[in-house]
């Protein structure tokens, strides 16, 4: 489980596909690197990846075909950067909200105001799960929905400073993709409710 407080951002180091799906290798800081073992748990962009090899200050990531096709990581380049979280310990502080780095989906940044203000598209699937003041996840980041649209999908939300200086949310761009978790409670209620009026009707 994570928290959605962003530790680090870090680079890519090397991206190589394979016949399973591809390895993803990030230069990680010593602070990171602290007591990390293979087999942890690590949120890179808001999805859980598992540490297959640890080189000096590099770590590498196995990424299966189904998380190719289902997130944004397949299209990363050695340089860019990442937002990586280690895995919460249990008695952590959660700064944000319970995240389990599994991603629901894809939004496309629409508007970036001065103020901190960013305007983005859901997909069609999970309207029901957003409200306003309610939780989301952006690339492994906690935040709270400040404005949504119903009916379009449209969502603001608001990123201080110190976000934007920590996260890769600084250098994102209009028509950037970023992935969504939605709250995991929220989604449950809506579909238990949604179960139970199809089983009354």
């Amino acid at each position: 489980m994570f928290s959605g407080i962003i530790q680090s951002i870090v680079p890519v180091s090397s991206f190589q596909k394979n016949d399973h799906g591809a390895t993803l290798t990030l230069h990680f800081t010593d602070e990171l690197l602290h007591d990390l073992k293979i087999g942890a748990s690590v949120s890179v962009a808001g999805v859980c990846l598992t540490v297959v090899n640890i080189a000096d200050n590099e770590v590498s990531f196995d990424l299966s075909n189904e998380t190719l096709n289902l997130t944004t990581l397949g299209a990363v380049n050695i340089g860019d950067d990442v937002n990586i979280e280690r895995s919460i310990y249990v008695g952590d502080e959660i700064g944000g909200h319970l995240l389990s780095g599994h991603v629901h989906g894809i939004a496309t940044l629409l508007e970036k105001q001065e103020d901190g203000m960013y305007r983005f598209q859901l997909p069609e699937d999970l309207k029901k799960f957003v409200f306003e003041k309610g939780f989301i996840a952006l690339d492994g980041v906690s935040l709270t929905v400040v404005d949504y649209d119903k009916e379009s999908g449209a969502f603001l939300v608001a990123f201080i400073p110190e976000t934007l200086r920590t996260t890769t949310f600084g250098n994102v761009e209009i028509g950037d993709r970023v992935h969504v978790e939605v709250d995991q409670q929220t989604r449950a209620v809506v579909e238990t409710v949604e179960r139970m009026m199809s089983a009354i009707a």
